[in-house]
């Protein structure tokens, strides 16, 4: 298998993830032709409004994000910035960015999340990419941890991937400023970001790589730029 964890999984409980995760979700082809399971309107679950009925809890694993949409589109229109590289992708979600990453070449992926639903969600995912993509050599390993990595791990932690990619995480008051810091003498970091609120405002010419259009949400568009 090219998808291994590196926490510890309950089996019955992945079990119990893939079965929910299958029965709540459909099947979407997004960016680049990829094939994500997500909640759509064609869910019942996308017009639940008590979390009280919901299967999990806080299922943004199950949802493309602005950012997240920006990071997968770069990739697939430049796979040179990931291809042979080491990724790593902070809140991974849905996985949509690293599964990029995995079919356009990346040597490895390591996907984070909090979430072990993210876990499973990127495992599927992977499954039905590398299913539609059987003429392309995928030799890399792409792998999921769910410990905090930014929060507990020691700032050289960062320093064993060629490149770091974070979409939509710059919305939080105590835990964007700290991600910045982090990465802030990295190598290469990739952010996605449609304009939130710990997003850099004053972002350097050469930092920002792309910008994509996107109307929704009281947001204008979506931008890819380095640190």
């Amino acid at each position: 298998s090219l998808f291994r964890t590196t926490t510890t999984v309950d089996s019955e409980s992945e079990t119990q993830r893939e079965k929910l995760i299958l029965e709540h979700t459909k099947v979407e082809t997004t960016w680049g032709g990829i094939k994500l399971n997500l909640i759509t309107k064609e869910c019942p679950l996308w017009y639940c409004h008590d979390e009280g009925l919901l299967p999990f809890e806080d299922p943004w694993w199950a949802f493309v994000f602005p950012g997240g949409m920006g990071l997968t589109r770069y990739i697939c229109e430049n796979p040179e910035v990931v291809k042979g590289k080491s990724v790593l992708d902070i809140g991974s979600g849905c996985g949509s960015a690293s599964v990029a990453a995995a079919i356009f070449g990346a040597k490895s992926v390591l996907a984070n999340d909090i979430d072990p639903f993210a876990g499973t969600a990127l495992r599927l995912n992977l499954t039905l990419n590398y299913d539609a993509n059987a003429n392309l050599e995928c030799t890399n390993s792409v792998s999921f941890s769910k410990d905090n990595k930014v929060v507990c791990a020691h700032m050289d932690f960062f320093d064993q991937f060629d490149v770091v990619i974070a979409g939509d995480m710059l919305y939080d008051s105590a835990f964007s400023p700290h991600l910045l810091k982090s990465l802030q003498n990295h190598r290469f970091v990739l952010f996605g970001d449609p304009g939130r609120e710990y997003s850099p405002k004053d972002l350097r010419k050469e930092q920002l790589l792309a910008k994509y259009e996107f109307q929704e949400d009281g947001f204008e568009s979506i931008k890819v730029f380095k640190l």
